[in-house]
């Protein structure tokens, strides 16, 4: 299963995380998306991977000091988290909190929702529901309660055998990142059960 990773875009004609990037991932044949998440300054929930916006766009600015409609001023392609819940079904959404958010207000039942972070208290925070919790780079990550885990995300370099069934045996689904052109040298009856962002 093939998730794209920010969408497909090429920062150009298409920036990351916008519904344009989304809309040609589905397109091109992918079965859903991830996607970040940040707090503007009057509490939007808008999809964006940095702090600062002069990555994806022509200006500058923190997300967090600026309210949405300023925010939109500055880059017209940022979008909300509701956008994106409303405009999409029957797909796969990877939701990463940049910020501690409760999403759970924004999810309907018509998709799959993975929510991570690479803060485990953020996901910790998330009450259980219609969606599966889990943590990017778990070496990063201490003190970690697995049984509140439905699944884990790990840099396609460092998977082995031993750790997908370390955590497979525990009941969490191992996820993997970071695919770029050489594929995991997995045993092929776990490649087959892998959710790859690329």
């Amino acid at each position: 299963m093939l998730i794209a990773h920010r969408g497909l875009y090429d920062n150009k004609k298409v920036k990351e995380n916008t519904i344009k990037a989304f809309d040609k991932a589905l397109q091109n044949g992918f079965d859903g998306f991830e996607t970040d998440l940040r707090l503007t300054k009057d509490g939007k929930v808008v999809l964006m991977h940095d702090p600062v916006i002069s990555r994806v766009s022509d200006s500058y600015g923190l997300v967090k000091s600026l309210n949405y409609s300023e925010l939109k001023k500055k880059f017209r392609d940022v979008a909300l988290l509701q956008d994106i819940t409303s405009k999409y079904q029957k797909r796969i959404f990877f939701l990463e909190l940049k910020d501690k958010i409760d999403v759970t207000k924004y999810l309907n039942r018509q998709n799959i929702y993975y929510i991570t972070s690479f803060n485990y208290n953020y996901i910790k925070a998330l009450p259980k529901g219609n969606y599966k919790r889990g943590v990017l780079n778990y070496v990063f990550n201490t003190n970690i309660d697995y049984k509140n885990l439905d699944f884990i995300m790990i840099l396609s370099d460092l998977i082995t055998d031993k750790i997908y069934e370390f955590y497979t045996r525990q009941g969490i689904e191992v996820v993997l990142y970071g695919i770029n052109k050489r594929i995991p040298t997995l045993k092929k009856e776990y490649l087959d059960k892998i959710k790859y962002i690329y």
